[in-house]
C-alpha cells in the first residue's frame, strides 16, 4: 500500500470542502496524529487517528455524502 502523506489528505478535504459548499473541513495536526475539523461550526469531524487511518475514514465520510446527495436528489425528482 502507498504511504498516506499530507497532500493525500489535503485532496480529499478539497473534494470534501467541493461537496458540501460552505463547509470549510481542514486537518488537524497535534499528538502524533491527524483528524478532520470543521471551521464553520468548530467541531472535530473524527478522532485523532494516523495519516492512513484518517485517509480511510474520509474516503468513507466523502463516499457517504455523495450517497445522501444522490438520495435527496432523487428524492426531489
Amino acid at each position: 500500500m502507498e504511504r498516506i502523506t499530507k497532500a493525500h489528505l489535503d485532496r480529499v478535504v478539497t473534494l470534501l470542502n467541493r461537496l458540501v459548499p460552505g463547509e470549510d473541513y481542514s486537518i488537524g495536526y497535534a499528538y502524533g496524529g491527524v483528524k478532520l475539523e470543521s471551521h464553520q461550526e468548530s467541531w472535530d469531524v473524527s478522532p485523532r487517528l494516523s495519516k492512513g487511518e484518517l485517509y480511510q475514514w474520509m474516503q468513507a465520510y466523502r463516499q457517504g455524502i455523495e450517497v445522501a446527495q444522490d438520495h435527496n436528489r432523487k428524492l426531489s425528482a
